[in-house]
């Protein structure tokens, strides 16, 4: 099972997760490029080059064995992408807060608000754990965001606004298309019914459920 994490996040996110899988279920995840401890300045923020990073993973990782994937947020669209590219290496796909609907139009600048907020470097763990909404919320970012790390800079916070637009806005991978042409692009193989659940403190609205 391969776990995709979100915008400015990390793999190590997903290690609450892992502790509850079944013994037969061997938990990966990883950190995507400009996150965590991969490259810090990619030159390409593109989705398509996220999606090969999970299939190079899945390729290394589980050689000829189709995965579990698994994405949250941002991962999730990188999830879909990969599912489209790389139907082969797919077992069966998860999202959680992702869905092929096209972006809301004030989300780009919402996140570029978000990210500009950042007091980076933050004056200590206390006000960075307050910052991202305490525990148990922030406990996931706590392992490499606030240990170690160099603070971020303009041209890597440039690099995951550059990531954010292109997960919202061309989803298909290519640039200068609108995200319903995008969406319209991808297609996923499907092995079964899908399954749609709603959590207690999700932001969907419960028509779409």
């Amino acid at each position: 099972m391969l776990f995709v994490h979100g915008l400015a996040g990390h793999g190590s996110e997903w290690s609450r997760v892992a502790q509850l899988l079944p013994r037969e279920l061997r938990p990966l995840a990883f950190d995507l490029r400009g996150h965590g401890g991969s490259e810090r300045r990619p030159g390409d923020a593109s989705l398509a080059a996220h999606a090969d990073d999970v299939a190079r993973v899945a390729g290394q990782m589980a050689p000829g064995e189709p995965l579990f994937l698994v994405g949250q947020s941002v991962g999730g669209i990188v999830a879909f992408v990969a599912a489209s590219r790389r139907p082969e290496i797919v077992r069966a796909l998860v999202v959680v807060e992702a869905a092929p609907t096209g972006p809301h139009p004030e989300a780009p600048a919402r996140i570029s608000g978000w990210l500009d907020s950042w007091p980076s470097p933050f004056p200590g763990r206390g006000r960075a754990m307050a910052f991202f909404g305490g525990p148990p919320h922030a406990d996931g970012w706590d392992p490499l965001l606030l240990r170690d790390r160099p603070p971020l800079d303009d041209q890597q916070g440039e690099h995951l606004a550059a990531a954010a637009r292109n997960a919202l806005h061309n989803p298909g991978g290519a640039p200068g298309q609108r995200a319903r042409s995008g969406w319209e692009r991808l297609t996923l193989r499907r092995r079964g019914p899908p399954c749609r659940a709603r959590g207690r403190t999700t932001r969907e609205p419960r028509g779409e459920t």
